[in-house]
């Protein structure tokens, strides 16, 4: 942070399922300026249990949040030292050579299963027979979105030289660098939790989800990811030149803000989807294949159990 300002101040975007939030806050974690916007429709299902939704209306959204937050004060970005953002996880974009999304993105709460598993190679199948990992293959097989467009929509997977999960692609936007943190690799890519990076080819479990490594994201573990571009600053009210700042996904950052930090610590979640997660420096799944995702901070983990729909089903009723 600049040591010239007074009382430096971070911007940061919560990105949720149902709404997008904007803060000022200072260093002693008091939110200045507040803004939320609900957005009018999450997402389009054009079957049951389909959920598409166009990724520009996540960057749109904070031009209107940042428009609620100049009106509250114009000066309140004056000692802002930088900018961060904690988005949801598991929601898939495909971009183009041009790093255009080609489709809609595929939210996280969608549940539509690829069927054919033919392309896991059969010596894939026996060695995690062997296991008793099979099982378990087979279903995360099916419920990776990246296999579902592959069998149905293999035009649309042919021209995409990335995927990307959602904050990856706002990072693009942003800073004109696609890079990614590992903290935010969470959901259906072939992403080694333990070593916290991309799985090795020959790995058993890449082939849930086996995309090869020149369509994902360079990860890094700098603490800046850019600066806000010109164009990033006219089209979203965000000061250029600002550092983004890497955070991790919206679970990982309410686990670090709520400062449950130690083992004896856990930080209940109640948003779409509800939570409990700890903090650890090593790492331990919290039941059988299931991982133990990348903390915020460098080299620990926060191992989660989950309600799939949470305080979603409040506003479901």
């Amino acid at each position: 942070m600049d040591k010239t300002m007074a009382d430096p101040t971070i911007l940061t975007f919560d990105l949720g399922t149902q709404s997008m939030r904007a803060m000022v806050v200072n260093r002693q974690g008091k939110i200045l300026y507040y803004a939320q916007y609900k957005y009018p429709k999450p997402y389009v299902s054009i079957q049951p249990g389909y959920a598409d939704v166009d990724p520009m209306m996540y960057y749109r959204t904070m031009r209107i949040l940042m428009d609620q937050l100049y009106k509250q004060d114009t000066h309140c970005l004056q000692d802002c030292a930088g900018v961060t953002l904690a988005c949801i996880r598991d929601t898939i974009i495909l971009l183009d050579e041009n790093k255009k999304p080609i489709r809609d993105a595929i939210l996280w709460l969608d549940h539509r299963l690829a069927d054919d598993t033919s392309r896991i190679p059969g010596w894939v199948l026996k060695a995690s027979s062997v296991v008793h990992m099979r099982k378990i293959l087979e279903q995360q097989y099916c419920a990776s979105h990246i296999n579902w467009l592959i069998e149905n929509e293999k035009d649309s997977y042919a021209r995409c030289t990335k995927v990307v999960f959602l904050p990856s692609f706002l990072h693009y936007l942003l800073t004109g660098n696609l890079v990614d943190t590992p903290s935010n690799m969470i959901g259906h890519l072939p992403f080694d939790y333990k070593r916290q990076t991309w799985q090795k080819d020959r790995d058993i479990k890449r082939y849930m989800c086996d995309i090869p490594r020149e369509k994902l994201v360079d990860l890094v573990t700098e603490s800046v990811l850019g600066t806000i571009t010109e164009q990033a600053s006219l089209e979203t009210g965000i000061p250029e030149g600002l550092p983004l700042v890497a955070t991790g996904s919206d679970k990982g950052c309410e686990t670090l803000g709520v400062s449950a930090i130690h083992p004896y610590q856990a930080s209940l979640s109640f948003g779409t989807t509800a939570t409990i997660q700890f903090t650890l420096n090593k790492y331990v799944t919290p039941e059988k294949f299931l991982p133990s995702y990348p903390s915020v901070l460098d080299g620990y983990y926060n191992p989660e159990i989950e309600i799939f729909r949470g305080y979603w089903l409040i506003s479901w009723f």
